[in-house]
């Protein structure tokens, strides 16, 4: 579309009108960037999401791990006496 305008402002004697290729291409640049913009968000919101999970699964094995230990073997509890 840009090269559509360029083409009419360069060889017409009078290069009027065909700004609607001009301003459609702005627009379809300016969304294709918006929607580069929201992939990259959304990939890094994916990865933050999978590294929450796994320390979520690694806090879990933790308390677990230490519900299974007997009195006194230095592992914190829950329960304080």
């Amino acid at each position: 579309l840009f090269v559509r305008f360029l083409y009419f402002y360069l060889t017409l004697d009078r290069p009027t009108g065909h700004t609607q290729s001009l301003i459609l291409g702005a627009v379809l640049v300016i969304v294709g960037f918006q929607i580069g913009v929201i992939g990259l968000i959304a990939d890094i919101i994916s990865a933050n999401r999978k590294l929450i999970e796994e320390i979520l699964v690694r806090q879990r094995r933790r308390e677990i791990e230490g519900e299974g230990n007997p009195k006194g073997s230095g592992t914190p509890t829950s329960e304080a006496s």
